[in-house]
């Protein structure tokens, strides 16, 4: 890779793990008609590096490039690895207070670059005397930092604007986006616009090869010790939430915002930097009320930029511990020192989740003066349990298992025996056979390697029993039992783990909706049946003869149990309508009769092999 993107000596060259993804952005660039495409890759494993390589690669060969970001923070520090780097470049954001073009790689933010396109701009064209138009400055390769913000769907963003003009001034224009999570809202990018991932490389790779430090997990001490948001839903944009919504229920206990960062404090006596994401700017200033003072900064989006890098700067060198904010920081800081991320508001994304707790991942630089071997997060407000169902992901799935373990809730994996949490699609725990496996591949390989002869791939180490999975139709292969069978998947997997033959429409919601309309069922009736211990069937009678149940426990002691009840009973079965009505049942009894449980006209419906049925979509 050296002799293709190291032309002059610099200071920094790619780790070996970022020698395939330039490979594979290089070779995608090379086809003839290359449509825009992106790497896939974790918080901390060097976007801004890749960007800088590529870059000095084009520019080394005459052409132009421009480097895409939607804050002057993310612009300033893209630039700056570019010139540590050894890569002259120019930035031109007017946040920044810089406008320059002067070198072949330009930095630049969005918006800037947005007044600057069209008839006399400079990034824009010029019309000569004879008619014809000639470009102002216009590259040969645009690069997009956080490519998901990107709303493909909007021609009228300020995003796509510089897209498609830059687009007409040259026809050959390559984009390549970079991205840690490649979903906005709740959908996969990939589609009309962004045509297709180029590479992935996942944030436990990573850990597993000790470029970031592993995270650890906390819950609050009681269970009452944490915000309750489960009867708050995203706005219709399907981003945020409501801050009245999110204030009525910090307000609605006082002293608990209080309870919770004295708790933060004792927690992190002994850690380096504390990152905490509040819900709302008036949470903010409640919580900072037990911090000592001088201790804090806190960060919103009405920080003036000054303000902010004072403070930025103050966290990266110690000066001040806890850093507080809303809605700023899950992008575009990087600060090594942050050991410690807290959650005291609600994510409704696995974007946010990874973003923000990635904030905490990095490894201390050569020039720090500490040490760093893990992230400790503290979850307040649920957020693993609500993503929980949403999402593959093992980190969220790790998450999940240590906050069962902390209540007591663990589910023994049948197969290993390990422990793994009441809502785990799959078992968590690795395979101490295939470990041992991998030992044997890996011996063979070295010496393969000395032959010059092709390496033999690893195999999943990860335990093969799957509590509830959706199977392949396309490719067989042993289950947690040794059987050949078609092959298990999370029923969240977007492609199927052995084949990668695709399960889930990449343009649908990920919230269960499966790739095909066939998988839905007609419901001819449902009765709600009472239980023992105060728990509620509902039992299904579909049109393929089959009989679906799902089980409820509206009065549990256990908070994932009513966290359950809340997302897929009364979520799903009661009108917004009828819910103020339906909230004064109290017993099993009073639901059964209350009239207010609404009937599916069609529901997914399949059964695991523990004959249980897994009922993922509804529709009403």
């Amino acid at each position: 890779m050296s002799h293709l993107t190291l032309q002059s000596k610099i200071k920094f060259k790619p780790r070996d793990y970022q020698e395939p993804i330039l490979e594979s952005i290089i070779a995608h660039c090379k086809k003839k008609d290359a449509k825009p495409a992106f790497v896939d890759m974790s918080v901390g494993a060097g976007k801004t590096a890749i960007y800088a390589f590529i870059a000095d690669h084009v520019a080394s060969k005459g052409g132009k490039v421009m480097v895409l970001a939607r804050q002057g923070e993310l612009v300033e520090q893209n630039s700056g690895f570019c010139w540590k780097a050894g890569f002259k470049n120019s930035v031109y954001s007017a946040s920044l207070k810089q406008k320059s073009k002067k070198y072949p790689i330009v930095y630049a933010s969005e918006g800037t670059v947005a007044r600057q396109i069209g008839e006399g701009g400079d990034f824009g064209y010029t019309e000569r005397t004879d008619g014809k138009i000639t470009a102002n400055w216009c590259p040969d390769l645009l690069m997009v930092d956080e490519c998901h913000q990107i709303n493909m769907e909007d021609e009228d963003n300020q995003y796509m604007k510089i897209i498609r003009f830059f687009q007409a001034m040259n026809p050959r224009l390559r984009i390549i986006g970079g991205t840690g999570s490649p979903i906005r809202g709740k959908k996969y990018i990939v589609g009309d616009f962004w045509s297709e991932r180029l590479y992935e490389l996942p944030t436990n790779k990573l850990v597993e090869w000790g470029w970031l430090v592993p995270p650890i997990f906390g819950f609050p001490e009681e269970k009452e010790d944490g915000y309750d948001f489960s009867s708050i839903e995203v706005d219709k944009d399907g981003d945020s939430f409501s801050e009245d919504q999110l204030n009525e229920i910090i307000d609605g206990d006082p002293t608990l915002t209080h309870k919770i960062m004295h708790e933060i404090m004792v927690r992190t006596k002994d850690r380096l930097g504390v990152l905490i994401f509040c819900s709302t700017k008036k949470h903010c200033r409640e919580a900072i009320k037990v911090l000592p003072e001088s201790s804090y900064g806190i960060v919103s989006d009405d920080t003036p930029y000054k303000d902010r890098n004072k403070i930025y700067k103050a966290s990266r060198s110690g000066e001040i511990k806890y850093l507080v904010n809303v809605g700023v920081l899950a992008t575009g800081y990087n600060n090594p020192r942050i050991d410690t991320v807290c959650y005291l508001r609600p994510l409704d994304s696995l974007t946010l989740l990874i973003q923000t707790m990635g904030r905490g991942f990095r490894i201390p630089e050569d020039s720090d003066d500490f040490d760093k071997v893990n992230c400790l997060v503290l979850d307040y407000a649920d957020v693993f349990t609500r993503l929980g169902d949403l999402y593959e992901n093992p980190i969220l799935e790790e998450g999940m298992k240590q906050s069962a373990r902390k209540n007591n809730e663990t589910v023994p994996c049948p197969k290993c025996g390990g422990d793994n949490s009441p809502m785990a699609r799959r078992c968590i725990n690795t395979d101490e056979d295939a470990e041992l496996e991998n030992e044997q591949i890996k011996i063979a390989n070295e010496s393969r390697k000395r032959k010059g002869e092709p390496v033999h791939p690893y195999v999943d180490e990860r335990c093969e029993f799957f509590f509830s999975f959706r199977p392949c139709p396309n490719c067989v292969s042993p289950n947690a039992h040794g059987e050949m069978h078609p092959t298990q998947n999370d029923p969240c997997a977007r492609q199927c783990r052995k084949c990668a033959f695709q399960l889930i429409d990449p343009n649908a919601k990920l919230n269960g909706q499966y790739y095909t309309e066939k998988d839905l069922i007609d419901v001819n009736s449902m009765r709600i049946i009472p239980c023992k211990n105060q728990g509620l069937m509902l039992k299904y009678n579909l049109a393929n003869g089959d009989i679906g149940t799902e089980f409820f426990s509206p009065f549990s002691d256990n908070v994932i149990a009513r966290r359950i009840y809340k997302t897929k009973f009364v979520q799903q079965h009661i009108s917004s309508n009828d819910i103020r009505a339906f909230n004064k049942c109290r017993t099993v009894e009073s639901i059964v009769s209350s009239g207010f449980v609404m009937t599916p006209k069609k529901i997914t419906h399949r059964f695991n092999d523990k004959n249980k049925s897994i009922i993922n979509r509804k529709i009403f």
